[in-house]
């Protein structure tokens, strides 16, 4: 029983200490950033669940969509360009060959 009432007093001296550092480094928005560690309280495991399954999709989406948008760069790279320049230079020149032609 000594060790649990011990337990609590240092989570409550190390909840004021990170309290007090972040205040003294940062007075705006250290509230946003530091959440005490509430003892007792019990989360349900279901929602738990539920939160770590969306952010896995949501991961899994963000992953996808990075991939497809490295395709996108690699297809758009300077040796596809220099593909497609080369292809219309060629047609340039034939349609310049056949006006030369008909001359």
């Amino acid at each position: 029983m000594r060790s649990a009432e011990e337990h609590a007093q240092l989570i409550s001296k190390m909840n004021e200490l990170i309290k007090d550092s972040l205040q003294t480094e940062d007075a705006d928005g250290s509230d946003d950033l530091y959440s005490p560690v509430n003892e007792g309280e019990e989360f349900d495991e279901s929602v738990l669940l539920e939160e770590l399954e969306k952010l896995e999709k949501s991961l899994d989406e963000s992953l996808f969509e990075a991939d497809r948008k490295e395709q996108e760069v690699l297809a758009a790279s300077p040796s596809n360009h220099a593909k497609l320049e080369e292809e219309d230079i060629a047609e340039d020149l034939e349609y310049l060959r056949q006006w030369a032609n008909s001359l």
